[in-house]
């Protein structure tokens, strides 16, 4: 779906020439598809309800008992608990981690500042702890500041909250100029510093933009659940290109994993149900059938044997020697009919096999 968007779910499965896609239906019918998206679920609602937010996708969220994320206490929460983990060989280092609004927190900050690791990154304005702040005209700037913590809001096209253990409040001269009056923009020396080191991170999600499954949707842990899946997916194309050591593009490698996850899992549908044609069921695993030797009789040569019906059909050269003793079931078809008053059969192959 991803590499085909379209308005609406319903579109997929559109018989409209401008719109048909028979990819989709050949893969799963369309009252199937919403059925188990309706129905796609992560937690029980039956256990006792408690103050976790996450728990709806919480056992998505931590990788069953399988997890390697350490919780590192301090009140740092789940997102804290992964920068804890991934970062923990490069603390006391005196190093600068740039983090996103997902990560960013006070709390966060403050742990790894005594850990002697820097910190910055924008942050959301409802995060614990952050302080109030008045709105702004576009180009002011606004900052409350401790001995280790600057946290500030800066107006440009739209407002922007920065966390910073390793900066100040300075504006600095940016590379942009204002098309209207020609002059160099100013812009926070956090905000310049946190564009400049985030590049990597912007390139992730405007890749994950163009792949991107989740959709508007009114169970907000599905749309979690589909961002994980994306993820997913941009990780092991990374992954993949560091094994190979050799540049892959991501829509090629896209589109490759989902040519071999549908000729894996999901074969070709029929059309319509029901049961299978004669044609389309192989000679030898239809009908009712006794193996026995090809006898004299039937092929006069020293070794009887037959050319495969199975093996003909394919345009193949195979002789056997065995063969179905069709009269034998014949008999016994006979002798049964007589008692439950069964339909005569008419000529020999005919109705045997739908019995």
């Amino acid at each position: 779906m991803p590499r085909m968007r379209k308005l609406d779910l319903e579109e997929y499965w559109s018989k409209d020439w401008l719109l048909s896609t028979p990819a989709f239906p050949a893969i799963m019918s369309r009252d199937r598809y919403m059925l188990i998206l309706r129905l796609l679920h992560f937690s029980d609602n039956s256990a006792p309800t408690d103050s976790d937010r996450l728990k709806k996708i919480r056992l998505v969220v931590d990788s069953g008992e399988t997890t390697d994320i350490e919780e590192q206490g301090y009140e740092l929460g789940k997102s804290g608990d992964i920068v804890g983990t991934l970062i923990k060989p490069y603390l006391e280092k005196g190093h600068t981690l740039f983090v996103d609004n997902w990560y960013s927190s006070p709390a966060l900050f403050l742990w790894l500042h005594n850990k002697v690791t820097n910190a910055c990154g924008i942050v959301r304005k409802n995060r614990k702890h952050m302080p109030k702040m008045e709105k702004l005209k576009k180009g002011n700037i606004q900052f409350m500041c401790s001995d280790i913590l600057l946290a500030l809001k800066w107006c440009n096209r739209r407002e922007v909250w920065m966390l910073s253990t390793c900066h100040d409040s300075r504006m600095l001269e940016s590379s942009k100029v204002d098309y209207k009056t020609g002059k160099k923009i100013f812009k926070p020396n956090c905000v310049l510093d946190n564009n400049k080191r985030m590049g990597a991170v912007d390139k992730k999600d405007m890749i994950l933009s163009s792949i991107e499954s989740v959709r508007k949707t009114v169970k907000w842990y599905k749309k979690f659940f589909f961002h994980v899946v994306d993820m997913s997916v941009f990780n092991s194309h990374m992954l993949h290109c560091v094994s190979n050591n050799k540049k892959i593009p991501m829509a090629k490698c896209h589109i490759s994993l989902i040519r071999e996850m549908v000729e894996r899992f999901a074969g070709p549908k029929g059309r319509g149900g029901g049961r299978k044609s004669e044609e389309d069921v192989p000679l030898h695993l239809s009908g009712r059938h006794f193996a026995k030797l090809v006898t004299s009789d039937a092929c006069k040569s020293i070794l009887p044997c037959k050319s495969c019906l199975v093996c003909k059909n394919k345009k193949k050269r195979r002789e056997t020697r065995h063969m179905c003793d069709f009269m034998k079931y014949n008999e016994l078809y006979n002798t049964v009919q007589k008692q439950l008053k069964l339909p005569k059969i008419m000529r020999a192959g005919g109705t045997h096999g739908n019995l």
